[in-house]
């Protein structure tokens, strides 16, 4: 069992193109993948026990798949180019990741199914989801602020 952040950064080299795990690994927790300058794609697959992952710092990242991993919580920052993200049959609630992801293209989710019922007033229009979010972001800012104050 992998169980720690170590074993995934001395397995895969800061200058691979692509990562492919599937279901011999399983990771406790969190993933990091992180300042992965060369990264185009990533695929896990049935890589159990994560609750977490955080793509961080992939600039040239293009293709993600996260499929039944489990995962319930994804964060998605500085990765500009993500094209293609498939996050199909995991357990999450919040579609907050795809806000920064402006050449998202093809996102595929089902088999989230708290994530179908959030998106069904949308009826697929992503970019009005989006929209959505950042608008209760701010609004969320601009109350914060004030309770500050």
């Amino acid at each position: 069992m992998v169980n720690n952040q170590n074993e995934f950064n001395n397995t895969y080299s800061k200058e691979i193109k692509e990562i492919e795990i599937e279901d011999e690994y399983d990771f406790e927790g969190q993933l990091s993948v992180t300042d992965y300058s060369n990264l185009e794609k990533l695929y896990l697959h049935d890589v159990d026990s994560i609750e977490k992952i955080t793509l961080k710092n992939l600039p040239q990242l293009q293709e993600c798949t996260i499929w039944d991993c489990g995962i319930k919580n994804l964060v998605i920052e500085s990765c500009p180019q993500v094209k293609k993200l498939n996050v199909r049959s995991n357990l999450l609630t919040s579609l907050e990741f795809i806000k920064k992801l402006r050449n998202l293209e093809e996102l595929e989710i089902d088999g989230n199914t708290k994530l179908i019922e959030i998106l069904k007033p949308y009826q697929g229009d992503w970019e009005a989801y989006k929209k959505d979010i950042q608008e209760i972001f701010l609004l969320a800012l601009e109350n914060y602020s004030v309770w500050l104050a």
